[in-house]
């Protein structure tokens, strides 16, 4: 399966409907009856104006500042919005998780393209997190954070990069750091394998760390912050410790005293 035949799967996900279609399929098939109320509020989403259309009530409930900006200041039009990622928010809306794609469907592949999908669905968590971030989501934003930690090969260059490119100054940011700093003070990450192999891995790795700490200052200033001084958070204090091993609540948004919504199972 080629890596575009694997981004249609992933965008089949997203609750997509033709300008005839009065409801999406999703909020159909959950069946809320008069609790969603009879407004539905239409979005015109990337450059081909793909239609979604969201009932109003729980959309402003559950994302009240995306509701304000994207309906009330931009009636309802995001070009610059990725439909798939936009469809995956949809999907929050109504039932509060991130599918992607099916456990089945995942299974049913292995070696190259497992990796090749993992790396996809990864990415879109990335991107995701940065739609929550531009809206100000904070419920999705967990979610999103709680996901991308459960995979141990989450953590990669094109994330750290994408996410210094693309986001402003955020939790994900301050993961991508600490992971980072992990990683270079780190000196045997396989202590029981072969030294040529563990020799000509490190020097591709630290290869990818220079580039990626080149390409963006704050980044490389975030990272020696960090290493000089740790934060004064205890858990954060060791920098040995994995970051796979952290409560995800370290990282969301929501307060210290709230009940976490996201919580890691």
């Amino acid at each position: 399966m080629s890596r575009q035949s694997k981004k249609r799967k992933v965008d089949e996900m997203a609750t997509v409907k033709n300008e005839e279609e009065d409801l999406p399929s999703l909020g159909r098939s959950l069946n809320y009856g008069s609790a969603l109320g009879a407004d539905v509020t239409a979005f015109k989403v990337g450059k081909n104006e793909t239609i979604f259309r969201v009932h109003t009530k729980i959309l402003s409930e559950k994302a009240p500042s995306f509701y304000t900006r994207a309906v009330e200041e931009q009636g309802g039009l995001l070009p610059a919005q990725e439909p798939a990622i936009f469809g995956l928010f949809v999907e929050w809306i109504y039932t509060g998780h991130i599918q992607q794609i099916s456990r089945a469907e995942r299974d049913n592949l292995d070696g190259e393209e497992a990796n090749a999908l993992e790396d996809l669905l990864s990415m879109e968590l990335l991107r995701l997190y940065g739609f929550g971030l531009e809206f100000k989501i904070s419920p999705l934003m967990d979610l999103c954070i709680t996901n991308y930690m459960r995979d141990p090969s989450a953590f990669d260059f094109e994330h750290f990069e994408y996410a210094y490119g693309n986001f402003a100054p955020c939790r994900l940011r301050k993961l991508f750091v600490l992971f980072l700093a992990y990683e270079l003070t780190y000196e045997n990450p396989n202590p029981t394998g072969d030294i040529g192999i563990q020799k000509i891995e490190r020097r591709a790795y630290s290869k990818e760390v220079s580039r990626s700490l080149g390409k963006f200052e704050d980044l490389r200033m975030d990272v020696v912050s960090f290493m000089l001084a740790p934060t004064t958070l205890e858990p954060l204090r060791d920098m040995k410790l994995n970051p796979l091993e952290l409560d995800p609540c370290l990282f969301h948004e929501h307060e210290g005293s709230e009940e976490c919504k996201a919580k890691k199972k």
